[in-house]
């Protein structure tokens, strides 16, 4: 377990004692090089609670990076802080999870919807 301190803008920075779940970014799409992008990254607190951490990069002049981070106490809290609020999980989110569940089984299978 390792340390990590996690910068949020607008609210104090987050300090914890935990283990980097997974990790995803969309830097790169189809070969190409972005000029914005998304870096996600998840984590298991050493009391079992999981931080989301979801950074937002621009190259753009004037625009700045926006930093910020979610305490969840369950995997489907994650999923829900991933989930926007018309129901969409983005590429980038189902990457997250599927690198989180090969480490963590409660985070199996939380980017499907099964019919019965």
């Amino acid at each position: 377990m390792g340390k990590y301190t996690i910068t949020r803008d607008g609210q104090k920075d987050l300090r914890f004692t935990g283990e980097k779940l997974a990790d995803a970014d969309n830097k790169w799409v189809a070969g190409q090089e972005q000029n914005r992008w998304q870096a996600v990254a998840l984590y298991k607190t050493a009391s079992g609670e999981y931080v989301l951490m979801e950074n937002y990069y621009t190259l753009w002049q004037g625009e700045t990076d926006r930093c910020g981070a979610t305490v969840c106490e369950t995997a489907q809290e994650v999923l829900d802080a991933l989930t926007t609020e018309e129901g969409v999980l983005s590429d980038l989110d189902k990457e997250l999870l599927q690198n989180a569940a090969k480490v963590d089984v409660a985070f199996d299978g939380l980017w499907l919807e099964e019919l019965e």
